[in-house]
């Protein structure tokens, strides 16, 4: 498959993730810490997490293996966006681990 094409597709799949993203995002507006509008707290995370992926591919591809990058991603996915139960920022309040993102 030509480069091109890859790429066209690739960008087809991301448009289509941050519109979907976005639209459950603002469906859980109330439970949601970050006060940047929806769209870029989706492009935001979709770039953090991509990046962070990527970036153990290409240095620490064993680490990929194992849950702990998956488990690692997801606390720290939940610690940005998630309120507490109280509605109060759950990035200053230990023991996340076991919550489910929204």
């Amino acid at each position: 498959m030509p480069r091109a094409a890859v790429a066209d597709a690739q960008g087809a799949i991301q448009e289509d993730f941050l519109t979907l993203s976005s639209a459950y995002l603002e469906s859980n507006r109330d439970l949601l810490r970050p006060k940047a509008p929806i769209p870029f707290v989706a492009e935001f995370l979709a770039r953090w997490v991509s990046t962070t992926v990527h970036g153990f591919a290409m240095h620490s591809p064993r680490e990929l293996d194992g849950d702990h990058l998956v488990n690692e991603l997801v606390e720290a996915v939940a610690r940005y966006l998630l309120k507490d139960e109280a509605g109060r920022d759950a990035s200053s309040e230990p023991g996340l681990a076991g919550r489910s993102p929204p």
